[in-house]
């Protein structure tokens, strides 16, 4: 039986209603004149989740609803809008579908999703406490897809986490991947921020550098990712504290436990990579999501393993984080900032009056405090335990024993937010001298991949002997007063080595294994074809990188269109092309169908100029194309180039005579133009 027609309006909360009991009284009600109300499934930090019923379209949905006294900050609430717009752009088949966003009467905010029939990887764990390896890998290479999707977007999570899994059955797989909620996700490139010391997300699974109130990007959420994989694998989180707050500050003082410490029989690789996420400085980790899903597909075979393990070594050799202890939270509520924030001055003044934080200074944890236990358990306990991990969706679940409990924990996860970034930025305000210089230690490995031809880099034994040399000489200068520099290697003043060159040829070939062919910036095929063709333009590995990257391409590029990742597509057949334009007649129609699919989603992104660039990139390859010349027109007129908008319109309908979208288009591009 439907509820009573509301014309869209939700009641809002009274003054004396929590938002759950208004959560609750929902069901039945009709918003928008459209979605029926049926059933609440959750409610948290980001709102109500319902169970709803397009009456429209005739079919199941869900609705989320912003609370009332939320929806009145308008940084959050425009983090709900960015949710739903962020999913809608970047339309993977990973990530939830969003149908319809609006605003109800009272300025409450609503998206309409597809309603999963599924569980999340929290509810798995809850019932099986472990995931197998190969299953494992296979969750969170998806997860990687749609992050790398979204990443490559500008998009990011910032609150992944196994409530925000949940695995459907689709296309024969039971357990195909959506991941769910970009209720606090941002655009990297919008310039939209949190407020000033503001930490959102999840305790457990926040990585060391965003509860510091650093922003969150790519590399928190693969450290997010990372506590998700050691959950999966150990049947807990990687650090446990006594609170929230305790978490964090293990997660800035000591390393993770690796997950073969609870689970032996796990494969040295995953945990390679596990350990890889989890470090504690962003840069250690791995360089993207598309990086990491290769790592993670590698790590279950024994036979491509040594990328992996050679990478790990390299981020472990460089300067150790130092530990962080409760003295520096203290001094850092001591020491005046430049611009002191509003969360800087509440801290002060809520520690003066409650005695500041209850652990005593000290000694930052062992690695194995930081797992909050002193021995290492081979496997889950059977037992569930009698006091379940809480999952923290919102600060006030924080503490919910009194409401001065809640503030002063609130107000002491600023503390340690400031003293972790006051330490991070300007340790010499704590008196800490400064670590050795990050420039200094042995020199890079040069990695080469397994599967495929390139040498190996001879060089390595060599540069890293003259690194230790070079160390060596910088620790005995540094004693008698000097700053050496550590153990970088002096400036080259002849011809580049041999050995330089085949560390080149192995990198490339490195990158064609990866699919790197322009990105990243300095670490792709191209880049490292400029080196080697810079150093010796007749080296023989030119024409045998070029061939074996085509071979490459082609199947990647047709890969990356089956499963609709536009900019991949557009990126592997322009690169194709590039080292092969006779391929242009058996790419045409897959690279068409590509440029035009991505040309639309730029037009989403406003991003008008490269809209306009492929859609004349699309002309070269068809100058028939209907569908370019339309996308061209509509690039062209929000760029306020009307005449030239004019033309492309007018050659849609000359293909399309029937169109009335393009006459349409051509009346009103005429009007402007005169205009």
């Amino acid at each position: 039986m439907s509820g009573p027609e509301n014309n869209g309006l939700i009641p809002s909360a009274s003054s004396t209603s929590s938002n759950r009991a208004v959560a609750e009284s929902r069901p039945g009600t009709v918003v928008a004149k459209r979605y029926r109300i049926e059933e609440l499934i959750n409610f948290g930090g980001m709102g109500a989740l319902y169970r709803a019923r397009d009456l429209e379209a005739q079919r199941p949905c869900a609705l989320r609803v912003l609370p009332d006294t939320y929806s009145r900050d308008p940084e959050i609430m425009n983090r709900f809008m960015r949710e739903a717009r962020a999913a809608t752009e970047i339309g993977h088949p990973n990530i939830i579908e969003v149908f319809d966003i609006g605003r109800l009467e009272d300025g409450s905010v609503y998206a309409v999703m597809e309603l999963l029939d599924g569980q999340t990887v929290a509810e798995i764990l809850k019932i099986e406490g472990v995931l197998k390896p190969e299953r494992a890998v296979h969750v969170a290479a998806q997860v990687c897809r749609a992050l790398g999707t979204a990443h490559e977007s500008s998009i990011t999570h910032r609150d992944l986490k196994p409530e925000n899994i949940v695995l459907i059955f689709h296309d024969g797989d039971l357990d195909f991947v959506k991941v769910v909620d970009f209720g606090i996700c941002k655009h990297t490139d919008d310039g939209a921020t949190t407020s000033s010391g503001q930490i959102i997300g999840a305790p457990d699974y926040m990585a060391p550098e965003q509860a510091a109130g650093a922003e969150a990007n790519e590399a928190s959420d693969i450290y997010a990712l990372g506590c998700v994989l050691f959950e999966m694998l150990t049947g807990r989180v990687p650090y446990r504290g006594r609170n929230a707050i305790d978490v964090l500050m293990k997660k800035g003082a000591s390393d993770a436990p690796r997950v073969t410490e609870l689970q032996r029989a796990l494969p040295e690789a995953l945990a390679d990579v596990v350990a890889w996420c989890l470090s504690r400085r962003p840069e250690d980790r791995p360089e993207s999501m598309r990086a990491l899903e290769l790592d993670l597909m590698r790590s279950i075979d024994p036979h491509a393993s040594q990328s992996v393990r050679a990478r790990l070594a390299e981020a472990s050799a460089r300067t150790p984080a130092s530990p962080i202890n409760t003295a520096l939270v203290e001094a850092a509520i001591s020491v005046p900032t430049p611009v002191e924030s509003p969360i800087a001055r509440a801290v002060r003044s809520a520690t003066s009056s409650a005695g500041g934080p209850a652990a005593e200074p000290g000694p930052g944890p062992s690695p194995a405090e930081a797992s909050g236990e002193t021995d290492a358990r081979p496997s889950p306990p059977t037992e569930p335990e009698s006091a379940p991990r809480p999952v923290v969706e919102d600060l006030d679940e924080l503490d919910g024993s009194t409401s001065g409990g809640t503030l002063i924990t609130i107000l002491l996860l600023g503390a340690v937010a400031t003293g972790l970034v006051l330490y991070l930025v300007k340790p010499e305000l704590f008196g800490l001298a400064q670590g050795p210089a990050e420039t200094g230690g042995p020199s890079k490995i040069a990695v080469s991949a397994s599967a495929s031809a390139g040498a190996a880099p001879a060089a390595d034994s060599e540069s890293s002997s003259e690194a230790d040399s070079g160390a060596e000489t910088g620790s005995a200068a540094e004693s008698a007063g000097g700053s050496s520099g550590g153990g970088s290697e002096p400036p080259e003043t002849g011809p580049k080595a041999d050995g330089d060159l085949d560390a080149l040829v192995a990198k490339a070939d490195l990158a064609i294994v990866e699919n790197h062919w322009h990105e990243p910036k300095g670490k792709s095929l191209f880049d490292y074809l400029d080196k080697i063709s810079a150093i010796d333009p007749a080296n023989e590995h030119i024409a045998r990188l070029k061939a074996d990257a085509a071979k490459a391409m082609l199947p990647a590029g047709d890969k990356a269109l089956e499963e609709e990742r536009w900019h991949d597509a557009v990126e592997t057949y322009r690169s194709l092309l590039e080292l092969d334009p006779d391929k242009q007649k058996s790419v045409a129609k897959s690279y068409t169908k590509a440029l035009l699919q991505e040309g639309r989603l730029l037009r989403g992104l406003k991003n008008f100029e490269a809209m306009l660039g492929h859609a004349d990139t699309v002309l070269t390859l068809n100058k028939k194309s209907y569908d370019a010349q339309l996308l061209r027109g509509e690039a062209l007129g929000e760029l306020n180039r009307w005449p030239e908008a004019v033309d492309a319109f007018k050659a849609a309908s000359k293909l399309r005579p029937s169109s009335r979208d393009a006459k349409k288009a051509l009346a009103e591009a005429r009007k402007k133009a005169k205009g």
